[in-house]
């Protein structure tokens, strides 16, 4: 797919909960599991992304209660971080802080960050 930004409009794709409903998702459909996983397309590459996140607002015009990185850090397609917010996608910065997080006395008694999953 092109590296063109799409910033919407997403929507909730009506009791197709699964892959196996509709195997191909456009861009800007996002497909709502059970389980609380949602499936839909990167804006910026187009890869398609698993996430887990609550969608607020009208199915219409969905928001996102989180962030989602493309490829969750594991492909390097392009790896950027967006969000939905009434139906539009929009570029935002890692919610994850940037260094250890560790409070410099607590880093010098020796406590360290935890492992990455």
């Amino acid at each position: 797919m092109s590296e063109t930004w799409y910033s919407g409009p997403y929507r909730v794709l009506p009791e197709i909960d699964t892959l196996g409903k509709r195997p191909q998702i456009g861009q800007g459909d996002i497909l709502a599991h059970a389980s609380g996983a949602i499936i839909l397309r990167c804006p910026k590459c187009g890869a398609m992304q698993f996430a887990r996140a609550k969608i607020l607002n009208d199915p219409q015009t969905p928001t996102l209660d989180r962030p989602i990185q493309c490829g969750s850090g594991h492909c390097k397609r392009c790896g950027i971080w967006f969000n939905i917010k009434n139906g539009r996608a929009a570029e935002t910065k890692s919610p994850v802080p940037t260094g250890s997080g560790i409070p410099e006395r607590l880093a010098r008694a020796g406590v360290k960050p935890p492992p990455k999953l």
